[in-house]
């Protein structure tokens, strides 16, 4: 009786989607109806939709939206005041003081070309200049002495509702697509496991039948997905957790995870 070699652990999603797929089609090549096994077969196509998933990256991200307005927000605060600044520096040297010099020096620091910068740094800049104004008494008294506290309080309270939002996206990022991941993982690896439990007890149900060709091409579509991964451990790259081996007496117990 021919057996299936086991899918190793640690099977990238990606890998694991085609995979699946192509050992559903050398099902479907050897003609699963002649060889009793069409109704495990019907079963497993039916998840295929799902291994597409597994392909497939979602572009599209939970609050984006939000996150570019509360910046756009900030940074629509941000300019009239640079502006403001730099238009009470440009006064003559003896109506200049020290405070104007030492908010703008500050303040251009950090905000100068914020809107070129990306996403996550645009929150460090924002965050690293609010910080600094609490630690530096003196930026602190300059910027009281220009009569621009309410202004930088604006900043900050739209900074913390941005945190907010920034914190829910991530929240949203993580746990949606690892979930989602896991479950289409756990779907697949099921359906896998019980075609092949149906393609080993159909050997023993029908003997006239011959099961060789079929499992001899969809363990070499196994060992190809196997060699991936070896190369891939060879090179250093980062893997996902898959704890599987399809067509092993010994994976009953043997749950793939993200």
């Amino acid at each position: 009786m021919e057996n299936f070699i086991p899918l190793v652990s640690k099977t990238k999603k990606i890998e694991f989607g085609r995979a699946f797929v192509n050992c559903l089609g050398v099902v479907e090549i050897h003609n699963p109806e002649k060889l009793q096994i069409s109704s495990a077969y019907e079963s497993a196509k039916k998840a295929l939709p799902l291994a597409a998933e597994l392909k497939v990256i979602n572009l599209k991200k939970p609050l984006t939206k939000e996150q570019k307005s509360g910046l756009s927000t900030i940074r629509k605060t941000i300019k009239p005041l640079l502006s403001h600044l730099n238009s009470l520096k440009k006064m003559p040297d003896a109506e200049k003081s020290a405070d104007v010099t030492r908010v703008y020096d500050y303040v251009d620091l950090h905000m100068r070309g914020l809107s070129r910068a990306n996403a996550y740094k645009q929150f460090a800049l924002i965050g690293n200049m609010l910080n600094g104004i609490d630690e530096q008494p003196e930026l602190k008294a300059s910027i009281q002495a220009l009569n621009l506290t309410a202004t930088f309080e604006v900043i900050r309270k739209d900074k913390e509702t941005l945190d907010v939002i920034y914190n829910e996206r991530r929240r949203a990022l993580s746990e949606n697509q690892k979930a989602r991941t896991i479950q289409i993982k756990r779907t697949l690896y099921f359906h896998l496991r019980q075609l092949s439990s149906a393609i080993e007890l159909a050997q023993i149900e029908h003997p006239e039948l011959d099961y060789t060709p079929l499992i001899k091409e969809w363990n070499k579509e196994v060992e190809q997905c196997n060699t991936s991964r070896k190369k891939r451990v060879a090179s250093g790259e980062s893997e996902e957790s898959l704890e599987t081996a399809v067509g092993s007496s010994e994976s009953d117990n043997m749950i793939p995870v993200d």
